[in-house]
C-alpha cells in the first residue's frame, strides 16, 4: 500500500528543483535547468533518477545583415552578391542557399543551382561574409543561413535581392527630376521590378534611398512610364535606373551604389 508521488522538472525552471538529498548524498545534477524525475513514496519507498542529459540546444542565434543596395547587374556581367551576418555561440559551419520569395515574403522553393551547401567552414569573430556567384537574372531572392550542427534551425534574410539589368540614363541637370515626382503620377503595372535611388537632385542632398518604383514610390512620372514600357518589353525583367546628369548628383550616385 501506499502512495508515489513523481515531480517532474522542465529545463529552464530550476528554481523548482533546487537540490536534493539521497541516502544522505547531496546531489545537485537536477540543477540548473537540467530535467529530472524524483519519485518519493510512503512505505519506506524511495527512489530518484538523477544525471539526465540536458537536451535544451544551446542558445545560437544567426544573423544575416540587410544589403546597402540589394540590386545586382548581372545581364552583362556574372553576378556577385555578397552576404555578411553575425552569430552568437558556437557554430561548426555555415550553410547557406538562396530562395524565391513571393510578393508576400513566403520562400517558394529554392533557386536551381543555389541549394545548401557550406559557405564558411570554421566562422569566428562572431561574424561572417561569403558570396553567391553568378545568380540567374531574377527575384526576389533571399538567402538563407543555417548552422551545420543544428540543421532544422534555417534562418532567413528579410531583403528581396534582384538580379537584373542597371540602365544609366544620360541627360542635363533637368534630367534629375525623372527620378523624382514631377509632372504627374503614372499607375505602374503591378509586378513591375524597376527600382530608382530617390534624393538625386543637387537640390536635395542627403543619403539616397534605394526604391521599387510604384504608382505611389514618390518617383518620378516619366521613371514609372518607363517602368510600365520595361517590364512589358523585357517580360519583366529586374531593372534599375540610374539617372546621370550634368551637374547634378546621378554619376556620383551611379559610382557609390552600383
Amino acid at each position: 500500500g501506499g502512495s508515489m508521488t513523481i515531480q517532474v522538472f522542465q529545463a529552464g525552471n530550476p528554481d523548482a528543483l533546487g537540490s536534493y538529498t539521497d541516502n544522505g548524498q547531496t546531489n545537485p545534477q537536477l540543477t540548473g535547468g537540467r530535467r529530472g524525475i524524483i519519485m518519493t513514496g510512503t512505505g519506506a519507498v524511495t527512489a530518484a533518477m538523477d544525471n539526465f542529459v540536458d537536451d535544451t540546444p544551446p542558445v545560437l542565434a544567426l544573423t544575416i545583415s540587410p544589403p546597402a543596395v540589394p540590386f545586382y547587374e548581372g545581364v552583362r556581367n556574372v553576378p556577385v552578391m555578397p552576404v555578411a551576418g553575425a552569430y552568437s555561440g558556437s557554430v561548426a559551419s555555415v550553410e547557406a542557399r538562396l530562395v524565391n520569395v513571393d510578393a508576400t515574403g513566403a520562400v517558394i522553393g529554392t533557386v536551381a543551382g543555389f541549394e545548401w551547401a557550406q559557405k564558411v567552414a570554421s566562422p569566428s569573430g562572431g561574424a561572417y561574409t561569403f558570396n553567391f556567384s553568378g545568380v540567374p537574372v531574377g527575384g526576389p531572392y533571399r538567402v538563407q543561413v543555417r548552422d551545420s550542427a543544428n540543421p532544422s534551425a534555417v534562418v532567413t534574410g528579410t531583403s528581396d535581392r534582384y538580379v537584373g539589368a542597371v540602365v544609366l540614363g544620360w541627360g542635363q541637370s533637368q534630367h534629375d527630376y525623372l527620378q523624382q515626382k514631377y509632372g504627374g503620377s503614372v499607375t505602374v503595372t503591378a509586378g513591375a521590378k524597376v527600382f530608382g535611388l530617390q534624393k538625386a537632385q543637387k537640390s536635395q542632398p542627403g543619403a539616397p534611398a534605394f526604391a521599387r518604383v510604384t504608382t505611389s514610390s514618390g518617383h518620378g512620372s516619366g521613371l514609372q512610364a518607363l517602368a510600365n514600357q520595361w517590364a512589358a518589353d523585357t517580360g519583366n525583367t529586374p531593372m534599375m535606373y540610374v539617372n546621370v546628369a550634368i551637374a547634378g548628383q546621378g554619376i556620383k550616385i551611379g559610382r557609390a551604389h552600383v
